[in-house]
């Protein structure tokens, strides 16, 4: 039997070793899943090493290694595949296992790597969530759960919130401001977009460069979007096509498809909704979030143009897209609120939007922050929708 110091020191040694393979894991699946990594490292507390890459990627080392690491990683597109990010670690984890069970007989420290990267895959495997700390196995549960319906693509506020605070104590300029903008978009979500305004006019970080296409179409987005909730219809038109020239692309892409978003949201705030759903018709098959967001475009140009064939269309479109996640979720309760209220008392379509529009709501608010349930709710009951 081996002596206590002797386990002791294993311990302190295959708890880092594991934790490092783990999130190596996570950072070789990042590429695949859609995914930047910003920060990656072991420990707790300020970094005592910290390199950063070119790129904007913080490698750390933390003062308590055995206090487990951390991964950090950021969408770069639309078409992130958070199921195949989370599971990396996972997967390197199970393919660790399958080497020790064969060496385990060759020395005891093997057999204890063997039985504690088990007992760390299993806690990783298990859903489990604690004051805004998650395992993998939840984040899958969660990004695999159908019904999703109409949340805000970037995250709740408090899981950003502790992002930026993880990011910045890091230094991690790239992770920081994707944070940040974050934050700002739910403001201007939510009918705040003067708490965005210190935000969106910081220079970008180092790191983000040209081949980063999602991420610059989604730093174009919400700097359109926050011009439009401020009133600036026409400056916010000029940004969308600006990004849109900026982003030009031989190859369609997602980000193509953010940026067309872009510019027919913009469009349909300067009161020319037919110039909209020409640009919408570029986007005409597509699925997914761009594919969501259109359609709920679409509809509000009909609703402008007071298209009641194109409304009831769009509408029962939007409405078979509600599972799943919108970049503007209160556009959509506030066109299927609108739909409903054009159409004639007698029409059964009617009573099914509104419906629709009252389930989303609840579900809308029950998703928000607390300290954001007010604002929305101010936003969701206003009239009109520019």
């Amino acid at each position: 039997m081996q002596s206590l110091l002797s386990e002791l020191m294993a311990l302190v040694l295959l708890v880092p070793s594991i934790g490092i393979l783990h999130e190596l894991g996570h950072a070789a699946s990042a590429p695949l899943a859609g995914y930047r990594v910003t920060s990656l490292g072991l420990g707790l507390g300020r970094p005592l090493v910290r390199r950063m890459d070119t790129r904007g990627q913080v490698l750390w080392l933390g003062r308590w290694p055995i206090a487990g690491g951390a991964c950090v990683a950021v969408p770069g597109s639309l078409s992130a595949r958070p199921a195949v990010y989370h599971m990396g670690g996972l997967a390197m984890q199970a393919l660790l296992a399958l080497a020790l069970h064969s060496l385990q007989d060759l020395h005891w420290v093997l057999a204890r790597a063997e039985t504690f990267n088990l007992l760390v895959l299993a806690w990783n495997v298990l859903p489990w969530r604690w004051r805004g700390l998650a395992s993998d196995g939840w984040y899958l549960v969660s990004s695999l759960a159908p019904g999703r319906a109409q949340m805000p693509v970037m995250g709740r506020r408090p899981v950003l919130e502790r992002l930026a605070r993880f990011e910045d104590n890091l230094g991690s300029p790239l992770g920081s401001w994707y944070a940040r903008l974050g934050l700002a978009w739910l403001d201007v979500l939510v009918g705040r977009p003067e708490r965005a305004d210190d935000q969106l006019r910081l220079p970008d970080p180092l790191g983000l460069g040209p081949d980063d296409r999602g991420m610059r179409a989604l730093q174009g987005y919400v700097l359109v979007a926050w011009h439009r909730a401020s009133g600036r219809h026409e400056l916010a038109l000029e940004e969308a096509r600006a990004w849109r020239a900026k982003l030009g692309s031989t190859v369609p892409d997602t980000a193509e498809d953010l940026s067309t978003i872009t510019v027919a949201q913009a469009l349909v705030g300067c009161g020319q909704p037919g110039e909209a759903r020409k640009v919408l018709a570029s986007l005409a098959g597509v699925t997914g979030i761009a594919g969501r967001e259109a359609t709920a475009i679409l509809l509000a140009a009909c609703l402008a143009e007071d298209d009641r064939a194109g409304l009831r269309r769009a509408a029962w479109r939007l409405v078979e897209r509600l599972p799943g996640p919108f970049f503007d979720p209160v556009q959509v309760v506030r066109c299927l609120a609108a739909a409903a209220a054009r159409l004639p008392g007698d029409d059964p379509t009617r009573a099914h939007l509104a419906r629709e529009s009252e389930r989303a709501q609840v579900r809308l608010l029950a998703w928000a922050d607390p300290a954001d349930r007010a604002a929305l709710a101010a936003r969701l009951s206003a009239s009109g929708e520019r």
